[in-house]
Formats: C-alpha cells, structure tokens, sequence
C-alpha cells in the first residue's frame, strides 16, 4: 500500500468515526428540540377529559389509588428497560410540586411508579376519573367544564367555565413510564396553571357567623365560627401563649355559655398585627384589647397591644380570612 492509499484509508476511517458519533447526537438533538417545542403545545378543547393511548389500553381501575393533601396519586407496575429503575421525571415533578406547595415531597408521598397525578387547585377535589375535579361548595347554575390536552398527551387541565370567565380547576399528569424525559414536563407550563386565580363561589352563600363557648370539663374558652359556604371551625384559646390554636371540637354536648361576670359575647376576633397571630379582641374602659381567660381566677384578663389599639375605626376581616 503506497503512502497516499493509506493516508486515503486514515481520512476514510475518521470520516466514519466522526458520522458514526454526529449522526446520533444530531438525532438525539432534533428528537430534545421537538419534544421541548411539543410540551408547550396546547391542544383543542374537548368537553370530556381524554385519555393517553396506554391509559385507555390498560384502564383505571387497574391503577392503585392514593389521596394525598393537596393531590391524587396513581401507581402502576413496571419494569426498568435496563437495571435499577431511573425514575427521572417523577424526581422532577417531586421537585416542582413541592415548590409550589412549599413541602418536601419523597417517595412516600409520589411513589417511584407512579403514573397519574391529579393536581386540584383551590376550592376543588379531585372526582372519581383522573382529569375530573369537583368544586367543594357546589356548583353555580349554567357553570360547565372543558378540557385540554398539553403536550403530547402527558398534561391535562381542566378549566371551570362560570358567568364568562374560565378557571383552572386542576390539571393531571400523565407518565407512561417514569424513566422519560424531563423535556415532555414542562415546569414553566405547570407552575403557571396552579397559579391561576383561585375560584370562589358566590352561590347560596351563607351568613357568617362566630360563637364563643366554654368547654364544661376544662373551663377552655373556645371559639367556633361559621364561613359564608357553611364550613365550621373551632379554635381553643390557649390563654398560656395568648394564642387561638385551630381543632376538632367534642360534641356540642360538652361546650355551653359561661355565668359569668364577664361576658364574651363582645369578644372578636382578629389577626394581631405586631404578633401575627389571631388574637381575642376585647373592648376595656372604650379601647380594643387583647383578651385571655385566666382559667385559674375564672375571669377575662386585658392586655393593651397598640398595634390593634390604632385599628379601633377599622372593621374586622370577615371570617373567611381564618380559614
């Protein structure tokens, strides 16, 4: 072989290592770009939640449902391609939910084979399908849901039509396996849907109201409120920390009106400014005051804070702000 023939051969060699290395990247790099590009695309809007091809294939109730605080989780079983399972995307969308919720997430909560998750926002639940949230407190005549799809199938809101406005109910998330890609989830396209503006009804609203009882076996001053959607609270006045401590109040057979010559039907409550906790407000020789219960001589003790002092002219939240 003469010198020419084989610096010939030398270039031919490099040449088929350099296409053998670009030839996949470039394709991996096209394959990134228009996955990326896909995951911001929004489809039309159906009026039925849709499913991905593998979900309808396998069904829902082949799942395994978890209802977490703030979202539904379904698992599935599946099998790595190649050793341990590389849960990558569930890692992400741990990561992005906890963000958003201000938790840490683990594995516990968003297990490593999970397929669905259900987001609701705020005054929804998630109904008995993924992709179906119900709102809490009932809904307004004419109000309808629609449906669309992100992506390529692997993100779904759900928006809440009522009086000319559409809110985001909740959207789900759908992960064929989870060893994708990050690029098909974006967080940009999810943190922005569950920071949409809340919804809250303005239908068969209630009266609000507040009630302070004393709880007969302990002498615990307590207070029990009732929002414009007729949810109820109760919160003990723990008069040690001077603080209102939300909880599950006994039956009403256990709490009644205190005989006393202090009478709490003047009490408020409010959110004390210099604190910033709520507090029982009550009026003493003309000026708002901290009130507590002194368990131990059976009274009401007032502590001035100037911070509520200056608001005498202003009027309380409404309850709603409690809960």
């Amino acid at each position: 072989m003469t010198e020419e023939e084989a610096m010939f051969m030398l270039i031919f060699l490099l040449m088929m290592v350099v296409v053998s290395l670009v030839v996949p990247l470039t394709i991996l790099l096209i394959s990134y770009i228009f996955h990326y590009i896909r995951s911001w695309k929004f489809h039309e809007i159906t009026k039925i939640p849709k499913q991905p091809g593998w979900l309808m294939r396998r069904g829902v109730p082949a799942l395994t449902k978890k209802e977490e605080k703030y979202f539904t989780v379904y698992t599935k079983r599946y099998s790595p391609v190649i050793g341990e399972l590389q849960p990558t995307v569930v890692k992400k969308l741990r990561e992005v939910l906890g963000n958003h919720f201000k938790f840490t997430i683990d594995s516990d909560v968003i297990p490593d084979l999970t397929c669905i998750i259900c987001v609701p926002k705020r005054n929804f639940k998630c109904g008995g399908i993924p992709g179906e949230f119900i709102p809490r407190h009932g809904e307004s005549p004419g109000c309808y849901f629609e449906y669309q799809m992100i992506g390529d199938d692997r993100i779904q809101v759900t928006w809440f039509m009522v009086e000319g406005k559409k809110y985001v109910a909740g959207i789900c998330i759908y992960l064929k396996n989870p060893e994708q890609i990050n690029c098909k989830y974006r967080e940009q396209v999810i943190d922005k849907l569950l920071k949409e503006p809340d919804y809250w009804s303005t239908y068969g609203l209630k009266e609000e109201s507040m009630e302070v009882l004393i709880r007969k076996d302990n002498e615990e001053w307590n207070l029990f409120t009732k929002n414009r959607y007729g949810e109820e609270r109760c919160f003990r006045f723990i008069s040690e920390k001077r603080q209102l401590d939300a909880y599950r109040p006994f039956a009403p057979q256990y709490y009644g009106k205190k005989k006393s010559t202090d009478y709490a039907g003047d009490l408020t409550v409010q959110v004390c400014k210099f604190r910033n906790e709520m507090v029982m407000i009550g009026m003493r020789d003309g000026e708002r005051m901290h009130a507590t219960w002194n368990k131990k001589h059976q009274q009401i003790e007032y502590y001035r804070c100037a911070s509520c002092a200056e608001l005498n002219d202003t009027p309380p939240p409404t309850y709603q702000s409690l809960y």
